[in-house]
């Protein structure tokens, strides 16, 4: 179906939202902050980027930012448990969507048509 990059500090978390993309047919690539995402985005081509909010090193409105800089088309989902970082900053800076955690439904992070799987 496509390609996912997950961006997700905490392994746990970024395991479950990986088997979950890969169960209704994605390919997940995973960073686990801003500078891998970066890396690999200058790198390969994504269908979609999922990423948190709040990761050591480089945040992921930082990622957002740079991301946007050269890319502003890739559909981004942004996730936050609680941030300093407003809703509407982060959907302002370029993201297409932000979900609070916990989510309920792992459906929360999809933007791209699934039903194609």
């Amino acid at each position: 179906m496509g390609i996912v990059l997950l961006v997700e500090d905490n392994a746990l978390l970024r395991e479950t939202i990986k088997a979950y993309f890969e169960e209704i047919g994605f390919r997940v690539v995973e960073a686990q902050n801003g500078y891998e995402a970066i890396f690999l985005t200058k790198n390969q081509s994504f269908d979609l980027v999922v990423s948190d909010v709040e990761m050591p090193k480089k945040n992921g409105v930082e990622f957002l930012k740079e991301f946007r800089s050269f890319n502003a088309d890739t559909p981004v989902v942004m996730m936050s448990g609680g941030s300093l970082f407003a809703e509407n900053e982060i959907l302002r800076l370029g993201a297409n969507k932000f979900v609070s955690k916990p989510f309920s439904n792992m459906q929360d992070l999809v933007l791209l048509d699934t039903t194609a799987a």
